[in-house]
């Protein structure tokens, strides 16, 4: 999932990055829900599965969507369920998702235009905590759904490294333990990673 801003950084595309095991026939149906608990339109709101394929993206239109930042850490209720040809719902997800677009230009970075200074340390497992420290940023190794979850709701900007330490660890040098160096590397990789549009 990702999300996109226009030019005027006022209406938002939702990016929906799918992989389905059965591609039988059957319908995708998509709600969304804003901070204050009122139901916001998509564009589309359901749509067929593409025939044939198990991996696919799908652009959602949400028109002037409230933004997420680190001072307004707004967030949104995805629901996405997978009907089968019968009408039945066979799987759903529930996720919350802030709509921000973040760029780098030169050295800079930038959250729906505005230029963002991170303010912050490594290794820090508690959001609010950083919060409270009027932090918005975090840099760690081992981010568990959790600690991202609760950084979305607090406002934390985070950077994931890359969770394989070559400098400390002998092993990592040993080929017998690539294959759990790799496998690590995969895991962020996947979830993490931005489709082309």
């Amino acid at each position: 999932m990702e999300t996109d801003f226009d030019a005027q950084y006022r209406d938002a595309t939702l990016q929906l990055w799918m992989k389905i095991s059965d591609t039988k026939k059957g319908k995708v149906r998509v709600s969304l829900t804003d901070p204050t608990g009122r139901n916001v339109r998509v564009t589309p709101s359901s749509f067929d599965l593409p025939a044939d394929m198990q991996e696919f993206k799908y652009n959602l239109q949400v028109s002037n969507p409230i933004k997420w930042d680190s001072e307004h850490p707004n967030l949104y209720k995805l629901d996405v369920s997978l009907e089968g040809s019968d009408g039945k719902v066979v799987e759903s997800i529930s996720q919350k998702i802030g709509f921000r677009k973040v760029e780098r230009r030169g050295n800079q970075i930038f959250v729906n235009g505005e230029e963002v200074k991170f303010m912050g340390h490594w290794g820090s497992d508690d959001a609010r905590h950083m919060r409270d420290l009027n932090a918005n940023h975090i840099r760690h190794k081992y981010m568990t759904e959790q600690l991202l979850n609760s950084c979305d709701y607090y406002g934390i900007y985070v950077l994931h490294e890359n969770p394989v330490d070559f400098a400390r660890f002998q092993s990592a040098n040993d080929p017998q333990y690539a294959y759990q160096w790799m496998n690590l590397i995969a895991d962020m990789m996947e979830r993490d990673w931005t489709p082309p549009v």
